[in-house]
């Protein structure tokens, strides 16, 4: 919470500088900065919802192979 609101005082400080049209070198890292760490943020969700959705896959590729074992059994007691 305290780095969002950190943020959004920068974007407003830069915003301001860009309107009023001064803009010099310390601006610019100001929103790399902000940039690099959005994009940070972004990977971290990213890769978060990905070891989700291998989780799932793991699980499902489970229950497919408990689901064979048990057609298998079937099968065989039926012969």
């Amino acid at each position: 919470m305290r780095f969002i609101i950190c943020q959004e005082f920068l974007n407003l400080v830069v915003g301001f500088y860009y309107t009023k049209g001064i803009v010099n070198f310390a601006d610019h890292s100001v929103t790399d900065h902000l940039e690099l760490q959005d994009l940070k943020d972004c990977l971290m969700v990213e890769q978060e919802e990905k070891n989700e959705l291998n989780k799932k896959l793991q699980g499902l590729e489970k229950e497919c192979k408990c689901l064979i074992f048990l057609c298998l059994i079937h099968l065989n007691g039926s012969e």
